[in-house]
């Protein structure tokens, strides 16, 4: 036992110019403050050992207040956390076969306690040293609507709530949600795949919840029946409101009148004409039913009367009586002292009663030698007087003798004396010498012609 550690100790002295503790057997301490006693496979001597780099104590005294004396154990205690123990020293930044990344590179730590590279560069993510995952960490995407961010493990995860509208790019973008769509300005805008609006289409009537709908125009009227209908904010036409007294035109109550009214009012000669409403709501005339007479005017009535049109267009009384019995102006005799006469209307009337020494004759007094009695017969008149021998007197003696053309004559005892000519008891104007001419109507001289009366023609020849 001896002859060995002997063997070994002329070993470490030919080596002690390079320090190297070949075998690590020194197991008593070398007396150094910081040596532990135990050389690792290379010796620990090399920092705060006696100077022997390679395990072996060869520059300063073994004894010295470093050095144990000798080499120490080959193990650390207590044991090395993430470093090499070399010659029972701690030492490096890792533990031999540690794996780690520096970035996307895999790292092992080497037998030596450093971190060396280890393979190829991670496309993804590095992780404990091996290359893992399926993205690259950091990075994000869309699954769908639902933003995604790449983990440190290279693992996508998801990145908050799921989009309202479009995801991009991981991010939560746009306004709208593609393929939405919504009213603007009654036309409809729908979504874009950017999530942004696009132009409003206009459309025809209302747009109702993103889409064009209704029968109308909101605000818009038309007539059902006789009432009005309002396009109401939807788009549909709403309950009519009946027009009152009035017709509905293109939507609007007009006129003054409903269909199916009527409207008696006076025309003509107070007369009654039944209007009627017409499509405009207006009254349309009919014709003048049950008139009377135009006032003031008059009519014949009862042969020989007329009546007058009173102010109500009724006829007033006629005139006349009816019927007519006579014409008007002939004359009669109801007895021997009354004449009538008929009057305008037909109907007789009494005359002038017929005085004494006179009898009603066709319907008129007249004077008869009769009737005259002791006077004398002048036209009607019965005058005093003798008819033999009076004339003229201022009327008061009968026979004026005009009546038969003869001329009163003489100055005591007048007489009616035919200054003419005879036609028999007619005294005509001419000459006395002879009567003739004209049949008697007119006399005529012949001889005053130089000629002679012709009896049988009564002419002068």
């Amino acid at each position: 036992m001896l002859a060995r550690v002997l063997s070994f100790l002329a070993l470490g002295a030919a080596l002690a110019g390079c320090g190297l503790d070949l075998a690590g057997l020194e197991n008593v301490p070398e007396g150094g403050t910081e040596d532990s006693g135990v050389d690792a496979s290379l010796g620990d001597d090399a920092i705060t050992g006696g100077g022997d780099a390679q395990g072996i104590d060869s520059t300063m005294p073994e004894s010295g207040p470093k050095d144990g004396g000798g080499d120490g154990p080959t193990t650390c205690s207590p044991a090395c956390k993430n470093q090499t123990c070399v010659n029972g020293h701690c030492t490096g930044t890792c533990a031999p076969g540690q794996q780690t990344c520096m970035g996307q590179q895999p790292q092992t730590c080497s037998p030596t306690g450093t971190w060396q590279a280890s393979g190829a560069t991670c496309p993804y993510a590095c992780v404990a040293g091996a290359c893992t995952g399926t993205c690259v960490p950091g990075d994000k995407q869309c699954n769908g609507q639902q933003p995604q961010k790449c983990d440190a493990s290279g693992k996508w995860q998801n990145n908050g709530a799921s989009c309202p509208n479009v995801c991009t790019a991981g991010m939560c973008t746009g306004a709208c949600s593609p393929g939405a769509t919504q009213c603007s300005n009654n036309g409809v805008e729908t979504c874009n795949s950017s999530g942004q609006w696009g132009s409003p289409q206009p459309c025809q009537y209302v747009c109702t919840n993103g889409a064009c709908g209704g029968v109308c125009v909101p605000g818009a009227v038309q007539c059902s029946g006789d009432g009005v209908e309002t396009c109401n904010a939807s788009g549909q036409w709403g309950t009519a409101v009946a027009c009152v007294h009035q017709t509905c035109v293109t939507g609007v109550c007009s006129g003054v009148c409903g269909p199916s009214e009527t409207n008696p009012v006076p025309c003509g000669n107070c007369g009654t004409d039944t209007e009627t409403c017409g499509p405009t709501g207006m009254w349309v005339a009919g014709s003048c039913a049950n008139q009377g007479c135009a006032p003031t005017t008059t009519q014949t009535c009862n042969t020989y009367g007329s009546q007058t049109c009173s102010p109500t267009c009724m006829w007033g009384a006629c005139s006349c009586p009816s019927p007519s019995v006579c014409t008007p102006n002939a004359t009669q005799c109801i007895s021997l002292t009354q004449p009538q006469v008929c009057n305008a209307c037909g109907q007789w009337q009494n005359a002038t009663a017929c005085v004494v020494g006179q009898v009603c004759s066709n319907g008129s007094c007249t004077c008869t030698t009769t009737s005259c009695g002791a006077g004398c017969c002048s036209g009607s008149t019965c005058n005093p007087g003798n008819q033999d021998n009076a004339c003229g007197n201022g009327g008061n003696a009968c026979d004026d003798c005009t009546t038969n053309g003869e001329t009163c004559v003489g100055t005591i005892t007048k007489q009616c004396a035919c200054t003419g000519c005879l036609n028999g008891s007619t005294c005509l104007p001419g000459n006395s010498d002879t009567a003739c001419g004209n049949n008697g109507v007119a006399c005529a001289d012949c001889a005053d012609a130089g000629k002679t009366c012709n009896k049988i023609g009564d002419t002068c020849n």
